[in-house]
Order: C-alpha cells, then sequence, then structure tokens
C-alpha cells in the first residue's frame, strides 16, 4: 500500500518508493551478518521489533529493576500512566501495561489521525510534499497526534537517509540501552512528510508506550483546518556526521537561508 497525495491541480497520485506501513518494519539484514540462515515468519519479526524497542528485554533479570528504578518520571507510559516495574507486588500491574494492551491501544488511537491529515504537494520543488490539516479537521493544544514508524536498524553514521530518528531520546547514558534508528525513507506513516521549521507547531518527544520506546508528535498549540503540520528536525540533521558541509535552513522563520535554530524536537 503506497502513500497517496493532492497535487496542485487536485488529483490524487501516488508516492513512489514508499510504503505506508503501521507497525515497525524489522529486516534481518539490519541486525545479522547471514538473514538468509532463517526464514522468519511475519510475527516472529514483529516480537523481534518489539524486542528492540522494550525497556527491559536486554537485561539479566537482577538488572532490570534497577534499570527501570532509573527511569525518569516522564517514561511513565503516555496511555496508561504507569511506570514500568520489575517489583513482583506489580506484576499484574506491569502485565496489563505491555506492548500488547497499551501500545497497541495508543498506537491504533493515533493511525486515525491519518484521516484528519492529507498528504499535499507544496508546488514548490525544494520542499515536494508536505503534511496539511483537512478541511473541519483540528487539533488541540497536547494532543498526541502520531508516532514515527519506520524500518528499524541499528546505528549506521554512513546512512544518509533523511527520515532517521535516534530512538535513545533522554534515557539516563548510563542505563545503557541499544542505539536503535527508525528510518522512515521506505517504509512509514504520514507522520514521515511533515517537514522541518525552526519554529514548530508540533514537538518531537522520545518516551515509552507499554514498555516500548516510541517517537512521538505533540500539538504544541490549538491547530486549525488547513495549517501545514512542521517540526523541528534537530540540529544533527543541519550539521551532523550524516553530511559532508552544515546545511542552510529555507523555512520562512528567516527571509533567505539561514543556520538552523535551536528549539524543540
Amino acid at each position: 500500500m503506497t502513500f497517496q497525495y493532492i497535487t496542485t491541480t487536485g488529483e490524487t497520485a501516488d508516492v513512489p518508493n514508499v510504503v505506508e506501513y503501521l507497525e515497525h518494519h524489522y529486516t534481518e539484514a539490519n541486525w545479522v551478518d547471514n538473514p538468509e540462515s532463517r526464514v522468519l515468519t511475519a510475527r516472529t519479526l514483529q516480537k523481534k521489533a518489539y524486542d528492540v524497542l522494550s525497556l527491559s528485554s536486554h537485561y539479566r533479570e537482577r538488572d532490570l529493576q534497577a534499570h527501570l528504578a532509573a527511569l525518569p518520571e516522564a517514561w511513565r507510559c503516555l496511555e496508561c500512566g504507569a511506570a514500568p516495574s520489575a517489583e513482583r507486588s506489580d506484576v499484574d500491574r506491569f502485565s496489563r501495561c505491555s506492548p500488547e494492551t497499551c501500545f497497541r491501544r495508543f498506537r491504533d488511537r493515533l493511525a486515525r489521525n491519518k484521516e484528519r491529515v492529507e498528504i499535499r504537494d507544496t508546488g514548490n520543488p525544494r520542499m515536494g510534499l508536505a503534511a496539511f490539516f483537512k478541511a473541519g479537521k483540528k487539533f488541540e493544544k497536547g494532543e498526541y497526534i502520531g508516532i514515527h514508524h519506520g524500518e528499524l536498524k541499528q546505528e549506521d553514521v554512513d546512512n544518509k537517509s533523511g527520515y532517521i530518528y535516534d530512538i535513545l531520546g533522554n534515557e539516563p547514558p548510563h542505563l545503557g540501552l541499544p542505539r536503535v534508528l527508525i528510518d522512515a525513507e521506505k517504509y512509514g506513516n504520514w507522520t514521515r512528510f511533515m517537514k522541518h521549521h525552526c519554529d514548530p507547531n508540533i514537538r518531537t518527544d522520545v518516551s515509552q508506550v507499554g514498555g516500548l520506546r516510541v517517537v512521538v508528535f505533540t500539538a504544541l498549540y490549538d491547530l486549525e483546518e488547513g495549517v501545514e503540520l512542521n517540526i523541528h528536525y534537530g540540529a544533527d540533521y543541519f550539521n551532523g556526521s550524516r553530511r559532508d558541509a552544515p546545511m542552510l535552513c529555507t523555512c520562512d522563520w528567516k527571509r533567505g537561508p539561514h543556520p538552523v535554530a535551536d528549539g524543540i524536537f
């Protein structure tokens, strides 16, 4: 299933070479040396994707309690508000807050927001396609509007994709969770079409839902119909190791090309 967008003449067309994907796409080739050695079912691949993003699957049992206790308060589940816990007394609560419950409810509810958004040709060859509110639709300040889905990859400094998010986020660095990249260049959802702006109307955060790390987008203001949705890509997108030289921003925050502003991302 490919994305459709509204052309400048009002017709609909397909977005080439991009697959609309509502789950994270896990490919063995991104994680093992010989992917042909095993044939994995779709369910197994989904479980592997969940394992990569899990807060707890990378730790021995005796380390798990210390790891979860060290997470910041902001890492409570965005769906039910529960804090991940390895305490035996919290087993029932923790089982109710899981990828199969909280994450799926959160993911499915936010996936319906696609009906409130249209992918439209901006008419600017340098900008291409962007995400806008449909007529009669709006988002309220503080509302979660989407999750960044894509292909899960190990850290790769040579990857030139412009659709990558680092899932490590604001987790304390001493906890040592593996760094995971979510790349929406080939597989993703509608959020991949949000453009950069130095003064964005959408905030990007890394948090957790049902014990899985997520990149989530939140409305910074009340947003009305026809508004373009934009985010801050972060300074690394313009100045980081994936680029041979710093790149100037061309958003309308300032007249003409300008260095990227420090901002919310």
